[in-house]
């Protein structure tokens, strides 16, 4: 696309396997992405990253999101855009 220059802030950049969720949007199935292993991403402040040890880890999460997808929902919530919090997605997975 022919940039010139790319600034980021050290906190939104990720490496390493994991599951990208929305944070703020409509949700929908085809948000939740995979991170690859052998890459870097610059990412923004309206998705929660769920690092994983490896591949395999992360495709199972986003199995189980869309095998449960009407739990997954239940997480939104707004009257404009939909949001989630990180303390909602812990909830969900059981994470204190």
């Amino acid at each position: 696309v022919g940039l010139k220059k790319i600034i980021i802030g050290k906190q939104l950049v990720v490496d390493g396997d994991g599951v990208v969720i929305p944070r703020v949007c409509n949700p929908s199935r085809n948000k939740i992405a995979l991170l690859d292993g052998a890459h870097i991403y610059a990412l923004s402040d309206c998705v929660i990253v769920i690092r994983t040890a490896n591949k395999d880890d992360a495709e199972q999460i986003r199995t189980h999101i869309l095998n449960h997808w009407l739990d997954f929902l239940t997480i939104y919530s707004g009257t404009g855009a939909q949001y989630t919090t990180l303390a909602k997605v812990k909830a969900l997975f059981g994470v204190v």
